[in-house]
């Protein structure tokens, strides 16, 4: 096993509590542990035939819960004609519902305030996300025992136009991510789905660099890795804007051909949105996930990890092991 780096915020409700990081570390690990065997449960389990036809709104329904999707109702109801349409074509040949969850470049930027190293290795943000989608399958069969086929995606060429990141380093994310999915039994049901490995597009044609203020400066340097000029982040948020556009027509084209549905972290007017993760935030990205530490042995508390985070909160960095992550026996 190899150590994974989690921060966490140690808190409880009266604010007098503090362990060290060893217990924490454990309890963390503990937690882990619990979400592993949750997602292995799951995706071995022979979901219980039903008698009646499940309906296109109840799996609607499920797919809108606020512990999956954060968007008002009235929000995204423009959309439910379309989805019906592709959700009723699913349930009448008996299949999974395709999801296509729009997850990142394959690869994590630096969450903090100093820019650092990038990686490219699948993490405990990962092992959360097969949390989540675990939890959705489980609610899903109750309704519609074939459940969801989930595509996680990964837009690797438009990270390869947009930050030049090597296509080897990004591959061998989704290749880890892969060995994670598989050590937690959950292949026939999860796969992942990696734009470099599709039939190439011609490259993107020049486009005329964008004004960029230094909130998005900054963004775009934690995605380079290093530090650039207000001139180059201009010039790279033109590319990135334009490689997405033709990747989204290249993946919903994807999507629609399989009768499937996308869904993002971020709220779009064109899909559903999806938490990565159980809790109040909506997007982990490139992020990194940190958990709070409560009292009375309830579960840690899991949030996003921001450059803004690690200004307002005190954050502390602790190994976390675990037999799914990186190098471990089962990966």
């Amino acid at each position: 096993m190899t150590d994974c780096e989690l921060r966490y915020v140690a808190t409880v409700d009266d604010g007098a509590w503090s362990e060290s990081e060893r217990d924490a570390g454990r309890r963390v690990e503990a937690w882990l542990d619990r979400c592993a065997g949750f997602i292995r449960e799951t995706f071995s389990a022979v979901p219980a035939p039903r008698a009646d036809t499940p309906g296109v709104e109840a799996i609607l329904r499920v797919l809108l819960r606020r512990e999956f999707n954060y968007q008002a109702t009235g929000r995204v109801a423009h959309l439910f004609p379309a989805l019906g349409e592709r959700i009723a074509r699913v349930v009448a040949e008996g299949r999974p519902l395709p999801l296509y969850f729009l997850h990142h470049g394959g690869y994590r930027a630096s969450s903090g305030p100093v820019l650092a190293d990038l990686v490219f290795a699948p993490d405990a943000t990962d092992l959360l996300l097969l949390y989540q989608v675990a939890r959705l399958q489980r609610a899903m069969t109750a309704v519609y025992p074939p459940g969801i086929a989930f595509v996680i995606v990964v837009n690797n060429g438009v990270a390869m136009e947009t930050n030049d990141i090597p296509l080897t380093a990004t591959e061998g994310y989704a290749a880890g991510l892969r060995g994670m999915i598989a050590a937690l039994g959950a292949t026939a049901a999860v796969t992942v789905l990696v734009q470099s490995e599709l039939a190439p597009a011609a490259p993107v044609p020049p486009v005329p660099p964008v004004e960029v203020d230094e909130t998005a400066h900054r963004t775009i340097e934690r995605f380079l890795g290093r530090s650039c000029s207000v001139e180059e982040a201009g010039h790279r948020a033109a590319v990135y804007v334009a490689s997405e556009a033709r990747w989204w027509d290249r993946i919903e084209a994807i999507v629609i051909a399989a009768a499937g549905l996308i869904l993002r972290q971020v709220a779009h007017q064109r899909c559903l949105s999806f938490r990565p993760f159980p809790g109040g935030a909506i997007r982990a990205q490139n992020g990194a996930i940190g958990v709070t530490l409560r009292d009375g042995g309830r579960d840690p508390l899991p949030f996003l990890v921001t450059s803004i985070t690690a200004r307002q909160r005190e954050l502390h960095t602790i190994p976390v092991r675990h037999e799914v992550l990186p190098g471990g026996p089962m990966a």
